[in-house]
């Protein structure tokens, strides 16, 4: 009998392998639809405690959805202006920013060439055949790139559609899932949906208002500095900073090096590093434990691994997208039985050591007191 029951256990995991490179196909074919549709569903998550709410006073659910859901794609829109605006004034200045560029790396191949008592020519060389390379190329670099813009420009005209389909729907798709997992779970299911839409709620909320306050730090030390573009290199600080660990080094690498362009001295790129890392302190230290606190916690390595492979499958959108559609898998496998020792995989509570742990009573505690 047992024989028999591992002869017919073997096949499942080259099946869930099968599965899984299936779905991963799937993820990177549809990813221009899968992208807003996403970015929708999150934001779906934070605006639906609005509509129930204001269902709640006796407004339609249709003119609830409109009063939740224009004054944030105002909101949003007001800030991509902002952004862009910002992003035209420095694509304006791109080409004088080149030649600074091209005028301090050839100071630093003459310096470099001087201590080491060799001749510069040999690098200068590669460096005029890479701008030429660089220049024939750019005809296939710019229509990439508008082929790009015109891609994430429908799917940001799209999320706002999706956004108010889900909201407005919503019941239907409550009433969907109760009809997908039967009567028999429907208790577990009536006590993981609340719980779990609130958890991702603050989750992205907090998420959001740590975002606005790093950009904002960001932007004030620059500009204290005397950094151009400080509001624009604000912004991009603060929306980079989602991404754990790499946005961070992206961004101080960012920083300094517009620093040493556009300033005379190499001194601000060592201001602006300090002043990048005291804000960094900041966040680690305070904002984050006050603000996102401890209603989602992942350990480092899947947070790297996640980004990385968004990256891989939906390019930029996807490292964006990685660290809360994580949160959401991990708030859920805490939730549900069978799928807690994943949940304990994805998050960053250590076993005691020397003592016996036993990860499942401490996920039936978190469930009964509703935290992550």
């Amino acid at each position: 009998m047992n024989s028999a029951d591992n002869h017919t256990s073997v096949p499942k995991a080259p099946l869930y392998i099968l599965g899984l490179c299936g779905l991963i196909g799937l993820l990177y074919v549809a990813r221009d639809f899968l992208i807003p549709l996403t970015f929708a569903g999150l934001f779906s998550i934070m605006l639906s405690s609005v509509v129930n709410r204001l269902q709640g006073r006796g407004i339609s659910r249709i003119l609830a959805v409109m009063l939740t859901v224009i004054p944030a794609i105002l909101i949003l829109l007001a800030f991509s202006i902002v952004f862009f605006s910002q992003f035209s004034n420095f694509v304006d200045t791109f080409p004088t920013l080149i030649e600074k560029v091209k005028s301090l790396t050839t100071g630093f191949v003459n310096w470099g060439a001087g201590m080491l008592n060799t001749s510069p020519h040999g690098f200068q060389v590669w460096l005029s055949d890479l701008e030429k390379d660089l220049l024939n190329k750019s005809g296939a670099v710019i229509g990439y790139t508008i082929s790009t813009m015109s891609n994430t420009l429908v799917g940001i005209f799209l999320i706002p559609v999706y956004v108010f389909m889900m909201l407005y729907y919503q019941p239907i798709i409550v009433g969907f899932l109760h009809d997908v997992f039967g009567k028999q779970h429907r208790s577990e299911l009536n006590e993981i949906l609340p719980v779990t839409q609130d958890i991702i709620k603050n989750y992205l909320i907090g998420l959001i208002i740590e975002t606005g306050i790093v950009a904002t730090l960001n932007s004030i030390g620059l500009f204290i500095l005397g950094i151009e573009y400080a509001l624009l290199l604000g912004l991009m600080g603060g929306l980079l900073n989602v991404i754990p660990y790499l946005g961070a080094i992206i961004t101080a690498l960012l920083y300094m090096i517009v620093a040493l362009v556009t300033k005379d001295h190499p001194s601000y790129a060592l201001f602006v590093l300090i002043n990048y890392l005291v804000i960094q302190f900041i966040d680690n230290n305070f904002l984050v434990p006050k603000i996102i606190g401890s209603k989602v916690k992942l350990n480092a390595f899947v947070s790297i691994m996640a980004v990385i492979a968004g990256g891989a499958l939906w390019g930029i959108p996807g490292m964006f997208l990685s660290i809360p559609l994580i949160a959401l898998v991990k708030v859920i496998c805490d939730r549900v039985e069978p799928l807690q020792p994943w949940g304990f995989l994805l998050g960053d509570s250590m076993p005691v050591s020397g003592n016996k742990f036993n990860y499942l009573k401490k996920f039936k505690f978190r469930k009964k007191h509703g935290t992550a």
